[in-house]
């Protein structure tokens, strides 16, 4: 009897301890949490100077979003400007929001980690190595914010984090959020002696390295059909003075752009410098694109004597970063580029910025439609040609394009669109273009003109009876009034 009763106790002593082991995972995750505070590189300022408020965290264990937070600032005196996102956060989409109550709202998601969080292995309470949420268990700055000092500001002006939510982990668990005090800057009302520039962006080029205030000298390359630049200077105080000169009339090879700031007290001067090569090509070196579904393609010269469809001018479009030579119409979204993937030969493409998707041009398979670029392509074994159609090609603006005709010469035939759908579409001669065709079913029409028929065949003999009944009577009348005489 004791034998037994000590291996009950040991069989409870033990199942104990595996509850204990298993619970012990939920309860460290449920201790997790985030401490959100401030950082601000200066807090003495003057009139007129940008304030960066730097929102932090201690840590992000396997967030794959978080937000909203509300950073809170004394619009009296300061005005919002930006927001600056940091690259280790680079998968997160960051949406803001801005208060008339003086309050910033910001939310970041990572996309591509919640879509894969089905696919998410726990073992031991630990999340797997397939996870790719952002972990780190470092301070990290979740977001940048730069706010200006207005310029009749004086004295104090305070930042603060009002309220914070939204930190979601790769348990997909919201975890608890404890936040810092506010940080206050000072201004004095004096005068600036700041000469930096806060902020630098030149569209269609990027710089190295990445812009950053403490960095005097740059490098840049553009194509052969950009003759200038066009920057934006954000100077640190708002009466620094600045210069921009050398960005127009670029030459081929190497050119300067020069930036000079220079303080509002006029006690300190700045140059920043843009080294610009312009290439003798019309592409740049390694410009390229990644479509919708992470395909990457590079952007080439286009061929000469290229045959270009009707309506299409080349002119320059900026996509994925680049200055690039496209050929577009009017109406159209889509424009058309020349590009190689890497394996096969290099062609012209319509690539749709909107969708970001690339479509091959063959000049006999590619229609284009008010807004969309649309392909011919065979008919799916599971779809069904309309009724009453036949295999027919027909030529269009000099190409033959293959489809299906009917007995009334209608013609349709089976396009693809850049997203992907499909289905018939009928080609009016009178405009020339295709318009999505809908299947009639005629067999009410088909029903009423044979009943039609029948009543009109039974009308006419009734129409022939009733003939046939007047004449009789009538000729028997005609008899009764008017006897012939008999002979005698």
């Amino acid at each position: 009897m004791k034998m037994r009763g000590a291996v009950k106790v040991f069989i409870s002593l033990m199942c104990s301890i595996l509850i204990a082991a298993l619970m012990m995972p939920m309860y460290l995750r449920a201790d997790d949490s985030v401490y959100l505070y401030l950082d601000i590189p200066d807090t003495e300022v003057n009139p007129g100077d940008i304030v960066t408020v730097n929102v932090m965290a201690d840590s992000l264990e396997h967030i794959t979003s978080f937000g909203p937070i509300n950073l809170g600032f004394n619009q009296g005196k300061v005005e919002y400007l930006s927001l600056w996102q940091p690259s280790e956060l680079a998968a997160f989409t960051y949406t803001t929001e801005v208060l008339d109550t003086g309050r910033l709202i910001v939310s970041a998601v990572d996309e591509m980690s919640i879509s894969d969080l089905n696919d998410i292995v726990v073992q031991e309470g630990e999340i797997s190595d397939d996870d790719i949420s952002f972990y780190t268990e470092e301070p990290i700055i979740l977001f940048s914010a730069s706010f200006r000092m207005k310029p009749t500001a004086t004295g104090e002006a305070r930042f603060w984090i009002s309220a914070a939510e939204g930190f979601i982990n790769g348990y997909q668990e919201e975890l608890s959020v404890s936040i810092g005090d506010g940080i206050t800057v000072t201004s004095d009302g004096g005068v600036s002696s700041d000469s930096s520039i806060a902020f630098l962006q030149a569209d269609g080029i990027t710089l190295t390295p990445e812009f950053s205030p403490d960095i005097l000298e740059y490098t840049a390359s553009v194509s052969r059909q950009v003759t200038e630049l066009d920057l934006s200077v954000t100077p640190g105080n708002l009466w620094a003075a600045v210069t921009i000169e050398g960005n127009n009339d670029l030459e081929l090879g190497e050119n300067v752009v020069t930036i000079d700031v220079v303080a509002q007290d006029g006690s300190s001067a700045s140059q920043y410098k843009i080294y610009v090569t312009r290439q003798d090509s019309y592409v740049l070196e390694g410009s390229g694109l990644v479509d919708a579904y992470g395909v990457t393609y590079a952007f080439l010269n286009f061929p000469e004597n290229a045959d270009i469809p009707e309506g299409f001018n080349q002119t320059t479009k900026t996509i994925n970063g680049y200055s690039v030579p496209v050929f577009a119409r009017e109406g159209v979204l889509s424009v058309l580029v020349y590009l190689y993937d890497g394996t096969n030969d290099p062609g012209f493409y319509f690539y749709n910025p909107s969708t970001r998707t690339v479509t091959p041009y063959n000049k006999g398979s590619t229609i284009i439609r008010p807004g969309v670029i649309m392909s011919v392509v065979d008919v799916p074994d599971n779809v069904m040609i309309p009724s009453g159609f036949r295999e027919e090609t027909i030529e269009i603006n000099g190409q033959p394009v293959p489809g299906f005709m009917d007995k009334e010469e209608d013609f349709v035939c089976y396009l693809r669109d850049e997203n992907g759908n499909a289905g018939f579409f009928r080609y009016d001669e009178e405009t020339g273009m295709f318009y999505e065709y809908v299947s009639v079913d005629k067999t009410p029409e088909k029903i009423y003109s044979a009943l039609f028929r029948v009543f009109l065949c039974i009308t006419l003999i009734e129409s022939v009876f009733i003939i046939l009944i007047i004449y009789i009577i009538k000729h028997t009348l005609r008899k009764k009034t008017h006897p012939r005489p008999r002979r005698v």
